[in-house]
């Protein structure tokens, strides 16, 4: 059984969808990587779902290099005169 070149145009436009959006949350996803001060390349991992969840974990509780260091700082609670 051979593919026809129908059956590929018509599987083109059922993925075209998926693929425009996998795109716009790539490129979403390397801007915020780039003003966070990491390699927007981060953002490819958006697209892979088991990964996708750890990366966000990632970015969560990782310190930011975009940051100035007197944001780095504890809250004032948890700092010792």
């Amino acid at each position: 059984m051979t593919i026809g070149s129908w059956q590929i145009i018509i599987l083109i436009e059922a993925l075209s969808p998926f693929i425009f959006a996998a795109l716009v949350l790539i490129w979403l996803g390397s801007r915020v990587a780039n003003r966070a001060g990491f390699s927007g390349w981060w953002a490819l991992l958006i697209v892979l779902p088991p990964i996708n969840i750890v990366l966000v974990w990632v970015l969560a509780f990782k310190r930011w290099p975009a940051l100035p260091q007197s944001d780095r700082l504890p809250p004032p609670e948890f700092r010792t005169p």
